[in-house]
């Protein structure tokens, strides 16, 4: 019986798939640590001082669907934080935020005159 001689490593067909199937893991796993470095950046990034507070529902209001924020600032005679809010029947009501002990107290829903074009 003549037996065959032994087939060298570099051409295993058993390692030339493990070849192709490990960079296939570094390959899934770099793509991995690239996703989450992602994730921790944007969670780790402070919040923007410019974007203003979405409504979610305010006194007065008769649907949160049809609320939009439309403007917010400080009332200037008061001092006191405004928060302009555009229903779903198209009148502009502005609301009154003061903080309170951890939490906040909002009132108002007074109509604004609609602001002139630019």
């Amino acid at each position: 019986m003549c037996t065959r001689p032994p087939v060298p490593l570099q051409h295993s067909r058993l390692l030339a798939g493990a070849r192709l199937r490990r960079w296939l893991v570094y390959a899934l796993a770099g793509l991995l640590v690239v996703i989450a470095g992602a994730m921790a950046v944007n969670m780790a990034r402070p919040p923007d001082p410019n974007r203003g507070p979405s409504v979610v529902t305010l006194p007065g209001l008769e649907s949160p669907e049809g609320a939009r924020t439309t403007g917010f600032g400080v009332d200037p005679a008061t001092g006191r934080t405004t928060i302009d809010v555009r229903g779903r029947d198209g009148v502009t009501r502005r609301y009154y935020v003061e903080p309170d002990a951890g939490s906040a107290t909002i009132w108002g829903g007074d109509e604004v005159a609609p602001a002139p074009p630019p």
